[in-house]
């Protein structure tokens, strides 16, 4: 039996569809999705969107990719396509969210500083990372992850979960109620 090929470009959209109608989640973090390569990090960093309760994913100047490696959080997910990073800094700055870059030689380590409630996670292409210059950027701040072995830097998938469970733990969220009007798993 000859099996068909995936149409991921089509698969992609219709997921997409859905994602855009998704119920925002209901804490204000938002995820940066900087270039990121179309392979399996961005399904996992939806996917611990979902289930963090992240507000939105943007996917920055990303073409489709595989939904099947969400497992199914792309279309439960809001998410939006923008096209270039200075439209998606241009749309968060007039939501009134702070920016902070995930680096491996970051100026502050996760957990030294205190995250705004509106923040948003910029997470650069895994080989060339972010595709602006982060110190041209008002009220930009480059974090990194503490490290104690000699790899250069975490998987971007991991990355992301780590921040934005750092944020959760910051913001005094983890086990706390949903607030009120917020979807429920």
């Amino acid at each position: 039996m000859r099996r068909r090929k995936k149409n991921i470009p089509r698969a992609y959209e219709i997921e997409m569809i859905w994602s855009k109608r998704a119920p925002l989640g209901p804490y204000p973090l938002v995820l940066v999705l900087d270039h990121l390569k179309a392979g399996f990090n961005v399904g996992k960093i939806v996917r611990t969107a979902n289930v963090l309760g992240v507000r939105e994913v943007f996917f920055v100047g990303m073409g489709p990719w595989d939904p099947s490696l969400a497992r199914g959080a792309l279309k439960a997910t809001r998410t939006r396509e923008i096209a270039s990073m200075a439209e998606a800094l241009g749309i968060l700055r007039s939501e009134g969210y702070t920016f902070f870059g995930l680096h491996p030689r970051g100026e502050k380590l996760l957990g030294e500083l205190p995250f705004p409630e509106k923040t948003a996670f910029i997470l650069g292409h895994e080989e060339f990372g972010m595709s602006f210059a982060p110190e041209e950027i008002p009220n930009f701040t480059q974090i990194q992850i503490p490290q104690v072995g000699v790899v250069e830097s975490l998987n971007v998938s991991v990355a992301a979960s780590i921040a934005t469970y750092d944020y959760l733990r910051d913001r005094k969220l983890l086990g706390k109620p949903l607030p009120s009007g917020a979807p429920t798993p």
